[in-house]
C-alpha cells in the first residue's frame, strides 16, 4: 500500500505527515505500507523548513530534511491514498484515491504554518500525529 501526503510545498505539513507516520506504523509494528509526501507548488530546490523538524523532534520524532518533490498525475496514480491537507488542494486532482485529512479522520482541514512561529509548528505537529493516529487505525481497519 501507498499513502502520499500533499500540502502546498511539501516543506512543512507533508514532511512533517510523512514522518509522523512511518514512526506511528513502527512503533505499531505495521508493515507494508509505503509512505511518502509532495507538494503541488514546488519551489525549486526547497526543503524541509527547519522548524518543521525541530517540530516534528520535538515530539521525540526522528525526521530528516528532504528536498520537497512536486505531486505529479503519475504519483497519485499509484498511490492507494493521497491524503492533502486542505479541501482546495484535493480539488486539484480528480481522482478516487485523493482525500483530505479532514475526510478521513474528522480533524479539521491542517493550515499551513510556513512563516509561523515555532509555536505554531509544534501545533501543526502535534495535531498531525493525532489525526494520522487515527488515519492508520481507519487503513488498518479497512485492510482486515
Amino acid at each position: 500500500m501507498k499513502v502520499v501526503f500533499v500540502c502546498t510545498g511539501n516543506t512543512c505539513r507533508s514532511p512533517m505527515a510523512e514522518a509522523i507516520m512511518k514512526n506511528l506504523l513502527k512503533k505499531q509494528g505495521v508493515s507494508g505500507i509505503e509512505v511518502t509526501s509532495a507538494g503541488v507548488s514546488v519551489i525549486p530546490n526547497s526543503a524541509t523548513e527547519q522548524k518543521a523538524v525541530t517540530a516534528v523532534k520535538n515530539l521525540k520524532i526522528p525526521i530528516r530534511t528532504k528536498k520537497a518533490r512536486a505531486i505529479s498525475d503519475d504519483v497519485v496514480m499509484n498511490a492507494d491514498y493521497v491524503v492533502t491537507m486542505t479541501e482546495r488542494q484535493k480539488r486539484l486532482f480528480p481522482y478516487s484515491n485523493v482525500y483530505t485529512l479532514d475526510e478521513l479522520t474528522g480533524c479539521g482541514e491542517i493550515a499551513d504554518p510556513y512563516g509561523s512561529s515555532q509555536e505554531t509548528y509544534d501545533s501543526t505537529a502535534f495535531m498531525l500525529k493525532l489525526c494520522i493516529g487515527t488515519l492508520i487505525a481507519k487503513i488498518k481497519d479497512k485492510e482486515e
